[in-house]
């Protein structure tokens, strides 16, 4: 490809030139390694355009063929706020992010683009950028050649010229939009119904990953990004895009078409889905809940219950009610996003209530029907097939008083004979051999059942990630069939004389097959990155992403969070005993997320954190958020209250996204030991002292030097001769000598978990205990594979990208 397909070089006249400070390394490294699909490249346009405020964002993809140099433009057009020469200067500064100093935009929304580079989306596309821009009766040009910035250092800056053009020339260089998207032009240049600002980003001069894109997948990611009730639109070549919800069948409406007093008209309708409706669209706007409109406007897009108590959860989020009352202008606050409380106002929420209790019996009525389904397939009698099996299964745990993999040795009380309670049990599981199903949270690590003979209660592992890929498991009648069949392996194994010990063997291996399959590894360095990117926005994903980050730095991660009062997560380190105490350690957290621009003081609650750490025997406990109010300022409320921790003897600690992502870089490259966690939460408290900390640990790692990955490979590849051990890390350190022992063996175990992380256990792993190493190819075989997946993640640069802040 020749760089000469820009057709806007030259247009105009020169206001200034905008010094773009980046080169070649950094742009392959932050958008090629962040974007590998040509659909999400374009996805991420689309959300410059809502960050901008904009209404409607229009999609135009060339109609001449991508392949060659005068090929049409790739379009994304927004009637967004438009740029001025700040706002351009702004665009040009690559990889910083200057949304987070104000995250809540002007009309109410959250911004959604991560890390500031949403513009290099293009560049895994083409070689050509151009941004026109309409602010101010100006019409405001940039055209970035990528090209240009090819061996160049960051200190040489590409100089980007900012021209200015008349109307005129504009739309005489815009006129094929005109045609192939009439409506785009109407808001650009089409006179009263012109908007006062827009903008327009032209890609030219493809790249081969634009070759992979299909107008079909893509108009799918982009409905997928699409709230059910929303003031966003997106269009593709001319065509108005409905959110891919709406192809979503309800499970019950109810039209609502009422007079009331003191309100008059009120019309809508409401629906309750088999799917929750949340997703990726939240990022856009919620899809459940009640949308209130006045005139054509939602005026509750931040209360969803519209004044309401909070409702039966499962249900709820899988409702919608879109109703028009105008009459409710009458009663709106001074502020127009919300109402004062009347009796006229307390009918209307009522009328929203009745209509979801309706729609809430419909859901609840057909998930009963779906629990039936095991009881109707069984009601003509079990077969001995079934309750075989179990009696089997039960006597060898009653024989033994001792639980076996899958069951739970019964109560017997004292005074009763084993075989008249057998017999008891019998004649009960001949009728019913399973009297209920329980969906529980038994922890990751139990297996992923547990059957109950008490009560035949089959007890379903939630927690167990088998069950965690299955999706809405209370609600599958596929997973109860498959839960059923397992507790019944177990018995079929005693009837064949199976020994007991070679039957939990079999069964551990079976449970960990489960868990590879449903891909219960520990997080690799690309998925933290995705976690990290969307935790942003959404609570749910800065809960997971932060438990992910510390999986990946070797602690044990348990959920929690939801609707059950709590922590949202505790993690446990195991580090042994070290000199004559127990190392191990223990942590609860406190995912924080608002829609403004920092966490408030207020809602950084120390109580509550410190009474989650003493129920959970935790040592310590932290907070993570994207931004703390005061965070910055010594004097401040938040660091007035962290200041007085050392005093109470509390362990509290504020943590930033930021910080996770500092914290897997410098895992990915050096290996960050549990031991050295454990300093963190000893002694840093504020935003400030982990800054320091970091800083420390980062310039101590650099000054140790990158562990030799390869001479420690080997010696573990060594080891394999001995037929009577496992491969160790103390003692391929031992073997190795010489450079290898400046380094701990804590060290040494940090670095290969990391190397598990990015390549997986079919590779290499590493018991945390023991420090035993399973290798299943050879040391340069681990060696290619690692360098392939950190091609895979960051080009030829192996550098974890972090986020900077201003």
């Amino acid at each position: 490809m020749n760089s000469t397909a820009d057709p806007f070089k030259d247009l105009g006249q020169v206001v200034e030139d905008i010094p773009v400070r980046i080169s070649y390394e950094i742009i392959h490294l932050f958008s090629e390694g962040l974007y590998k699909s040509p659909h999400k490249a374009i996805e991420e346009l689309v959300t410059n355009g809502y960050d901008a405020n904009a209404q409607r964002v229009h999609v135009l993809l060339p109609e001449a063929g991508g392949d060659r140099a005068d090929a049409d433009p790739l379009w994304v057009i927004d009637d967004g706020d438009g740029m001025d020469e700040e706002g351009f200067r702004q665009l040009w500064l690559v990889a910083e992010s200057h949304k987070a100093d104000d995250q809540q935009l002007a009309n109410g929304r959250s911004a959604i683009g991560q890390f500031g580079i949403g513009k290099l989306a293009s560049y895994v596309l083409a070689w050509n950028l151009t941004h026109v821009s309409r602010v101010d009766d100006r019409f405001l040009l940039t055209s970035m050649d990528f090209h240009r910035a090819k061996g160049l250092s960051d200190a040489q800056p590409v100089l980007v010229s900012l021209r200015e053009v008349s109307e005129d020339a504009a739309k005489e260089r815009l006129a094929a939009i005109e045609d192939r998207d009439p409506a785009a032009w109407a808001f650009m240049f089409g006179g009263n119904g012109t908007s006062a600002s827009w903008t327009a980003a032209a890609l030219t001069d493809f790249k081969d990953l634009y070759h992979h894109l299909q107008t079909g997948t893509l108009k799918w990611v982009l409905s997928t990004s699409l709230p059910l009730h929303s003031d966003f639109q997106i269009w593709l070549n001319g065509e108005q895009l409905a959110s891919s919800k709406e192809n979503m069948r309800p499970l019950r409406t109810v039209v609502i078409d009422k007079t009331l007093p003191g309100i008059g008209p009120v019309k809508g309708t409401a629906a309750i889905y088999d799917r929750i409706l949340s997703g990726k669209s939240d990022q856009i706007g919620r899809s459940h809940g009640f949308f209130v409109r006045v005139r054509k406007r939602v005026i509750n897009l931040e209360d969803e219950l519209f004044g309401l108590e909070a409702q039966n959860h499962a249900a709820w989020s899988r409702f919608a009610l879109e109703v028009d009352a105008d009459g409710l202008r009458e009663h709106l606050l001074s502020s127009r996003e919300g109402v004062r409380d009347s009796d006229a106002v307390r009918a209307f929420r009522q009328e929203l209530k009745d209509a979801f209790n309706v729609c809430r019996a419909a859901y609840e009525e057909k998930n009963r029907q779906k629990d039936l389904d095991l009881v109707q397939l069984l009601k003509d009698g079990p077969s001995s097939w079934v309750y075989d099996p179990l009696l089997l299964s039960v006597w060898r745990t009653a024989q033994s008083g001792l639980d076996s993999f899958y069951f739970r040795s019964p109560r017997i009380e004292p005074g009763t004979e084993p075989s008249q309670w057998m017999s008891d049990f019998e004649d009960r599981i001949k009728k019913n051999p399973f009297d209920r199903m329980t969906f529980e949270n038994v922890g990751p690590n139990a297996p992923v059942l547990r059957y109950e003979p008490d009560d035949r209660n089959l007890v379903v592992n939630n927690d167990h990630p088998f069950i965690g890929k299955l999706g809405d498991v209370s609600k599958s009648q596929r997973l109860k069939l498959f839960a059923t069949s397992e507790s019944l392996l177990e018995g079929h194994l005693y009837d064949h004389g199976v020994d007991r010990t070679v039957i939990a063997s079999l069964l551990d291996d079976r449970d960990r097959a489960l868990r590879l399959l449903a891909g219960d590894a520990a997080p690799t360095v690309q998925e933290v990155v995705r976690r990290l990117q969307s935790a942003a926005y959404d609570s749910t994903a800065l809960e997971r992403a932060t438990g992910a980050v510390f999986e990946l730095l070797g602690l044990k991660y348990e959920r929690k969070g939801g609707n059950a009062p709590g922590p949202d997560g505790v993690l446990s380190a195991r580090l042994g005993r070290q000199g004559d105490s127990l190392a191990d350690y223990k942590l609860v957290y406190d995912a924080k997320r608002t829609n403004e621009p920092a966490v408030p003081a207020d809602k950084v609650v120390m109580s509550s954190l410190e009474e989650f750490r003493r129920d959970w025997n935790a040592d310590f406990g932290f907070f993570i958020a994207e931004q703390y109010q005061g965070e910055a300022e010594p004097g401040s409320k938040l660091n007035k209250q962290f200041a007085t921790l050392e005093d109470g003897g509390r362990h509290l600690t504020l943590l930033k996204v930021r910080h996770l992502e500092h914290l897997a870089r410098l895992h990915y490259r050096h290996g960050v030991t549990l031991a050295e966690l454990r300093s963190l939460f000893e002694r840093a408290r504020t935003v400030a002292d982990v800054d320091e900390w970091l800083s420390a640990l980062e310039e101590r790692l650099i000054g140790e030097g990158e562990v030799p990955l390869e001479t420690l490979l080997l010696s573990l590849d060594a080891q394999k001769g001995d037929p009577h051990a496992i491969p160790s890390i103390s003692v391929g350190r031992s073997q190795a000598g010489g450079q290898m022992l400046n380094y701990s063996p804590e060290r040494l175990r940090a670095r290969l978990k990391a190397v598990q992380s990015i390549i997986g256990t079919r590779w290499i792993e590493v018991d945390d205990d023991s420090y035993e190493v399973i290798m299943q190819h050879n040391a340069h075989e681990v060696l290619a594979e690692l360098e392939r997946n950190t091609i895979d993640l960051h080009g030829r640069f192996p550098h974890f990208p972090i986020r900077t802040e201003e």
